[in-house]
């Protein structure tokens, strides 16, 4: 489960980086309030041949940060659906003498609920 001190965390990171939306124009990541603006530039040689690239370190953070967030995002979406299911298919059943202590049992149980 995402804690809340890594929601945090990532969410200091969008704050600080540039705002979006960002997109690939094939050669760099654009995006920001100007239109073309590169978010981050690929890296190129200078006049003396020298290698470099002038990146924002927030942005680089958030970019860098995301390889991991975004699957431990969508497996807690999809943890959570699983358990919006389980829920709706408990107040569908008439026949659960008690749903209130079936849909609890639902919500205290952390375990990730499988997909595919």
């Amino acid at each position: 489960m995402i804690t809340n001190e890594e929601l945090e965390r990532w969410q200091a990171l969008c704050d600080a980086a540039t705002p979006g939306p960002w997109s690939w124009d094939g050669l760099d990541l654009v995006g920001g309030q100007e239109p073309n603006k590169s978010v981050i530039p690929r890296v190129a040689p200078d006049a003396y041949g020298e290698w470099y690239a002038n990146w924002a370190k927030d942005d680089v953070r958030f970019v860098a940060t995301a390889r991991d967030a975004m699957p431990a995002l969508i497996a807690e979406v999809r943890r959570l659906r699983g358990q919006q299911a389980q829920i709706q298919a408990v107040l569908r059943d008439r026949d659960d003498a008690n749903p209130f202590a079936t849909i609890q049992a639902i919500l205290d149980d952390n375990e990730e609920v499988p997909h595919d």
